[in-house]
């Protein structure tokens, strides 16, 4: 009989009470000397996956009789801050991450001796999991936060269960124990993707935790991008529809055909310490983030969630390259319903049947194409961005237009701070009152040379200005990158390539305009429909 199992087969703990020192040999719990037992169990065999286990096992169980076991528990909580100090720049971390973790159920303060699991802890608590289980299953726990699992559960309604003595999650329906969780399933890095995906062992499908009250299923979040990904109930979809009957727009039939509701999601982030991170700058261009769109089923209240990014620009791109043209991909979940923020912004908007339909031919189109036929699409910070999908679905789907785009004039302006924006317009309106008076004593034909030169000096100006901002925006990438496919009408496939390729586009000051989640915000925000959740933490899908 295993260690393990002769330990596990013993509820009334009478080999911990009877061998006070233990070693564990060659898979068997003996009886030794406390320094022999643990050298072997601490050192000579301490990174075999299986002592640990057994070490973190035999922790939880002498948690349990402090009394009993007092003088051990305190003997082996003092090796193994030893061990753990004296191994800490060790190649397998992990080992020791867990028996710090399991330790740390052990400890009057239940604090860390290594500061990856105070960080770790921090996040765990954050995403709203109960604390004991960090410390009670410190493989589970590690399991969850490296698998990414951890990110997708918490945005559900789904809680960790205890079963027989372990940790349990929901998979296709039913509470699955991680034992058997690790039977089944493993994880790896997507080097396509850029992504850790957890997937079946022996089928190699990708499988994704999903708030449709079965947990764990078969999901691909780039494969499967139109597939539903939660469910609400229907006292949450009638509380929605009365919401997305708020938005202002044209009714051609009474409001009751339109049930279908089309969700425009943006997030923002919070404000930081310095008073930069707290100025029109940061409001403008770096608070707002990433829109994406949820559609809610009016019959099954299936909610599909869908949002087109390149997820991985920093790795790619870095800092010379945030404008360099590459491909770009939908995902389901969108990223950001994972990512913590302080508001989650969420317009509601009712569609009738026709428009729907539109709406998903118009994502399935892009979606296959590049799936299936390799039209692979095309994604530019500038103009060419989540914004800009947004933008274009809501067009074809209903003809409503969305000012999403920014000129360098509006972006300088808007960034400015408020008493330079002040003196701008009071020196703008004096100066034109001024222009005005002194042109008036001139005859006709004065006033029009005197139009075209002002004309002309503008436009020389814009040039001037559009080169010195192509120069600088050629060192951040927007000469480099490649040809994709654009998101504008499925029916077509028109081509970008990256905007300065073209010389003729260093002179243009028409070219920068910038599709910026900032301005979509604005526009959320006058639109009654909307509604704001304050540091979310779940799945926003209601008021």
């Amino acid at each position: 009989m295993s260690s393990i199992s002769k330990v596990k087969s013993s509820p009334d703990l009478a080999i911990l009470e009877k061998f006070r020192s233990f070693a564990f040999i060659n898979d068997d719990f003996e009886k030794e000397s406390f320094s022999t037992a643990l050298k072997n169990v601490l050192v000579t065999k301490f990174y075999s996956f299986e002592n640990l286990s057994f070490l973190c096992y035999v922790i939880d169980i002498i948690s349990k009789f402090p009394k009993n076991l007092v003088f051990f528990k305190n003997s082996l909580i003092e090796k193994c801050h030893v061990v753990i100090k004296s191994e800490n720049d060790k190649p397998d971390g992990k080992s020791l991450i867990a028996l710090d973790r399991a330790l740390g159920y052990l400890r009057e303060n239940h604090n860390f001796l290594l500061r990856r699991n105070k960080t770790l802890f921090e996040k765990w608590k954050s995403y709203g999991f109960k604390e004991a289980l960090f410390y009670k299953y410190p493989e589970f726990s590690q399991f969850l936060l490296d698998s990414s699992l951890a990110s997708q559960i918490k945005v559900t309604k789904d809680e960790i269960q205890e079963i027989a003595n372990e940790p349990a999650i929901l998979i296709e329906g039913k509470w699955t124990r991680f034992s058997d969780l690790k039977k089944r399933f493993d994880y790896k890095f997507s080097p396509k993707f850029k992504e850790t995906f957890l997937y079946d062992k022996q089928s190699d499908e990708v499988f994704t935790y999903l708030d449709t009250k079965k947990g764990l299923v078969k999901h691909h979040p780039y494969l499967n991008a139109l597939d539903p990904v939660g469910k609400i109930s229907s006292s949450e979809y009638q509380a929605i529809l009365k919401k997305s009957h708020q938005f202002e727009r044209d009714f051609d039939k009474p409001k009751r055909n339109y049930k279908y509701i089309l969700q425009i999601v943006t997030s923002k982030m919070p404000p930081g310490k310095s008073s930069l991170s707290k100025s029109n700058l940061f409001d403008f261009l770096l608070r707002p983030r990433h829109p994406y769109f949820r559609l809610i089923d009016p019959d099954t209240k299936n909610v599909h969630i869908i949002g087109y990014g390149f997820w991985n620009w920093k790795d790619k791109m870095g800092f010379f390259g945030p404008l360099v043209t590459d491909q770009g991909r939908f995902r389901s979940p969108d990223i950001w319903e994972y990512r913590n923020c302080s508001k989650r912004i969420v317009t509601n908007i009712p569609l009738n049947k026709e428009e729907m339909k539109r709406f998903t031919y118009f994502c399935k189109k892009f979606v296959n194409d590049d799936i299936n036929f390799g039209k692979n699409l095309a994604f530019n910070f500038m103009n060419h961005n989540c914004t800009s999908f947004v933008k274009e679905a809501v067009k074809y789907s209903f003809s409503k237009q969305i000012i999403t785009n920014a000129s360098l004039d509006e972006i300088i302006c808007e960034i400015s701070p408020n008493i330079l924006r002040k003196l701008a317009v009071f020196l703008k309106s004096s100066v034109v009152s001024i222009k005005e008076k002194f042109i008036s004593f001139f005859p006709d034909f004065v006033k029009k040379v005197d139009s075209f030169l002002f004309a002309l000096i503008d436009k020389i100006k814009n040039v001037v200005i559009a080169f010195f901002v192509s120069f600088l925006a050629s060192f951040l990438g927007g000469i480099r990158g490649k040809n994709g496919r654009k998101i504008k009408d499925p029916e077509k496939e028109e081509v970008i390539s990256p905007p300065l390729l073209s010389p003729v586009n260093w002179f243009r000051y028409s070219l920068f305009k910038f599709d910026l989640p900032g301005k979509i915000q604005i526009w959320q925000m006058k639109q009654k429909s909307t509604f704001v959740c304050d540091n979310p933490l779940k799945l926003t899908i209601s008021p």
